[in-house]
């Protein structure tokens, strides 16, 4: 199933210990605000660019089974908080992310305790609970907004580079080379090959495609196998040939 929103970008596999809350921007493509404690990370992370999405993301150990959604209950400061979140694709290293769509106004409230207290606790059924300091949040999550405006409700018509103008770097750079060299059509496994081939990662290959995928920048025109077609029309120009499908 694939996730609404990213997955933690610029993380690889989150820190075993307890760090303060950072910022991360990765290679454009990825971008947001993240602490970690005891194996655990939360985050808010985004598709830094007009239309793109952004998401409460938070890592745990993997439960070891299949839980695609979660009931979580944060506490803040005696004030607790509740996130329904999904699964955000497979388990890697012995973690697993799920995710909640960011809304900047049902979740201001979240936002705040989260700025202004000393450490976030949560817990859920399905995967137990975790701790993480809030050391550095304030501004880290205020920078995060900053660097996902783009991705951010009514900022549509803002003045931000769109997609086909964006400079390409690293596993982007691979999928973007080989959507174009085929006319912007590719099976899920040829782009996992094209990224991890360029030697990235295969968690790299998961937050580009889960992301492109949801935010519309890579649309499902097969799901046997699972093919998509790259929506970028400076590389994208169907042939007279070419039907609804995507192939020839």
């Amino acid at each position: 199933m694939l996730s609404t929103l990213v997955l933690l970008a610029g993380l690889a596999t989150p820190s075993t210990a307890a760090s303060g809350w950072t910022t991360f921007n990765h290679n454009g493509a990825f971008a947001g605000a993240s602490g970690c404690g005891a194996g655990d990370c939360l985050a808010l992370a985004c598709v830094p660019t007009a239309g793109g999405t952004t998401s409460w993301q938070l890592t745990v150990a993997d439960p070891g089974y299949s839980a695609e959604t979660a009931s979580v209950r944060f506490e803040i400061n005696g004030r607790g908080y509740g996130l329904e979140m999904q699964k955000a694709g497979p388990s890697e290293n012995g973690q697993q992310t799920y995710e909640a769509k960011f809304d900047a106004q049902a979740h201001a409230p979240f936002l705040a305790l989260l700025k202004a207290g000393n450490r976030v606790s949560f817990r859920a059924a399905e995967f137990g609970g975790g701790r993480i300091s809030l050391a550095g949040s304030s501004a880290a999550l205020d920078a995060a907004l900053r660097l996902c405006a783009g991705a951010l409700p009514g900022t549509e018509n803002a003045d931000t580079p769109v997609r086909e103008e964006t400079a390409f770097n690293g596993p982007a750079a691979s999928a973007i080379a080989l959507l174009r060299r085929q006319n912007c059509v590719a099976s899920e496994s040829e782009i996992f090959q094209a990224i991890t081939g360029d030697g990235h990662g295969v968690w790299d290959a998961n937050q580009l495609i889960v992301s492109w995928a949801d935010s519309g920048f890579l649309t499902v025109i097969s799901r046997s196998p699972h093919t998509y077609r790259l929506d970028d029309p400076s590389a994208c120009k169907p042939t007279a040939t070419q039907d609804s499908s995507g192939n020839g």
